[in-house]
């Protein structure tokens, strides 16, 4: 039997793939950027995370919203830099996480973690730029 959606969030809720995703990346995406080549794979993760905002031209100021972002590795690089984030995420246990990792970010405003309905968070926003560097896995849930 193939797994469907309905499956992706007991998937990333399980502790086990919590701690290996936290251990191996650091908390940012699961892929890396390797210019030396001796990089660290969490900081290889936190220089792809930073390429790809450079990319995208994400700036200071922009409402950003990060699709799948896991425990808000690349929500909190957002917005240390001066965006204002949401996230959406389907993984109770990694939404908990970002809470924790993010309470200031929270706290001032500049980062939205809501639960259930995204409705309430998305409707009659237009988002420029959309992230979800994590989140090919999560996707067919959403």
């Amino acid at each position: 039997m193939k797994p469907g959606p309905e499956h992706a969030a007991d998937y990333y809720n399980a502790s086990d793939v919590m701690t290996f995703y936290r251990e191996c990346w650091g908390g940012a995406i699961h892929i890396g950027r390797y210019d030396r080549g001796d990089e660290s794979v969490g900081d290889a993760s936190a220089a792809m995370t930073d390429h790809l905002i450079s990319l995208a031209g994400i700036t200071a100021g922009q409402d950003v919203i990060d699709i799948a972002y896991g425990v808000g590795g690349t929500v909190g690089k957002l917005a240390a830099r001066g965006c204002t984030v949401t996230g959406i995420d389907i993984s109770e246990n990694e939404i908990a996480v970002a809470r924790d990792r993010l309470g200031s970010d929270i706290a001032s405003g500049r980062v939205a973690l809501p639960t259930g309905s995204m409705l309430p968070y998305v409707r009659n926003r237009l988002f420029t730029p959309m992230t979800g560097c994590g989140s090919s896995g999560k996707f067919s849930a959403f």
